[in-house]
């Protein structure tokens, strides 16, 4: 991660193996740490909103040659930084059908500024995703996508009420100043596949 939290903020993030694979899959997200929590009861609490049952990082909907191998907080409490890891060996509960893994589901991170630097995106590892559910053009069938459209809602939700909620943390403009954290408004899911190179190479 190469932004260093403000006080008061920090930082999540996970990663994910796939089996014969050379590249990790890492996904972040910004948070406010209004607890303020240590960062381990940080991580806790991120990941509660990320991985619980019909949120978006469920294992239930992960292939299974898929694992997610890690989770880390980074996070600033009144000017002091301290972090956490725990190490995680979770294989997904789906048998067969993911997608080669450059290939992810999109989840855009909306506020209420306008610009590029007010704008996130997530991209979930590949075995998020059936393949029977993407067709030849990378449009997610529209039954599935309100899908994840209700796993990102339920993990924006328990982030508010984890007293975690979802941040973009930003890197100095070009005129060297550092914006301010700005509030992510909402999670929005994309009908259109998305690819990362870095995952395939």
């Amino acid at each position: 991660m190469s932004i260093t939290p403000p006080p008061g903020y920090g930082q999540w993030a996970a990663t994910w193996s796939v089996a014969g694979g050379l590249h990790e899959m890492v996904c972040t997200m910004g948070f406010h740490n209004l607890g303020p929590f240590s960062a381990a009861t940080a991580l806790g609490q991120m990941n509660n909103a990320m991985f619980g049952a019909t949120h978006l990082f469920d294992f239930a909907i992960l292939d299974d040659e898929y694992t997610m191998v890690q989770t880390y907080v980074l996070i600033n409490n009144g000017g002091v930084l301290s972090s956490f890891t725990s190490i995680t060996n979770n294989p997904g509960l789906v048998s067969g059908g993911a997608l080669p893994p450059n290939v992810s589901v999109v989840i855009h991170k909306l506020t209420a500024l306008a610009g590029r630097q007010y704008r996130g995106r997530m991209a979930m590892p590949a075995g998020y995703i059936d393949q029977l559910t993407v067709d030849d053009a990378g449009n997610i069938d529209p039954l599935t996508l309100p899908v994840y459209q209700n796993r990102a809602n339920n993990s924006f939700g328990q982030s508010v009420l984890n007293n975690v909620p979802f941040y973009l943390l930003h890197g100095p403009d070009n005129l060297g100043v550092t914006p301010a954290p700005t509030q992510v408004s909402s999670l929005q899911a994309s009908g259109l596949v998305g690819s990362q190179r870095k995952r395939l190479r």
